[in-house]
């Protein structure tokens, strides 16, 4: 079984602005006998993790296919102070890392008590522009 995202309908304002788009997940497998099954997943629960300069944002929401909306689950905020790094190398501290770990390890339960499906992370300057930032991801 294979999930494939669907984008049925964009929504745009007359400025070309992209808008919100109606997605659904659809589970597509073979039966086997040469006969596709496909089953429409609708509103998967989704989370968004901003892994910041100072702090670690998660939200979690579900999608309303239906509606183009969302309605938040749960929100998790960490300060973590990445950006305190080494003035002498640049590199993450080990105690930044740590923090952000921690809090890292408290999204995953989250999203393990959503029953998350799909997780979206973004890391902002401090960690990508650090020498070790890499090996932190």
């Amino acid at each position: 079984m294979r999930q494939v995202a669907v984008r049925s309908k964009q929504l745009g304002d007359s400025r070309g602005g992209i808008g919100i788009a109606r997605i659904a997940m659809v589970s597509v497998a073979d039966n086997g006998n040469g006969a596709i099954a496909a089953e429409i997943e609708s509103d998967p629960i989704v989370a968004a993790i901003d892994i910041g300069t100072n702090s670690i944002h998660m939200v979690v929401v579900k999608i309303q296919s239906d509606l183009s909306a969302f309605t938040i689950l749960t929100r998790e905020k960490d300060t973590v102070r990445l950006g305190d790094r080494d003035p002498k190398t640049g590199n993450l501290t080990p105690e930044a890392i740590d923090r952000a770990l921690g809090a890292l390890s408290r999204c995953q339960e989250i999203i393990r008590s959503f029953n998350v499906k799909y997780v979206v992370a973004a890391a902002t300057s401090a960690t990508r522009e650090a020498p070790n930032g890499w090996d932190f991801l």
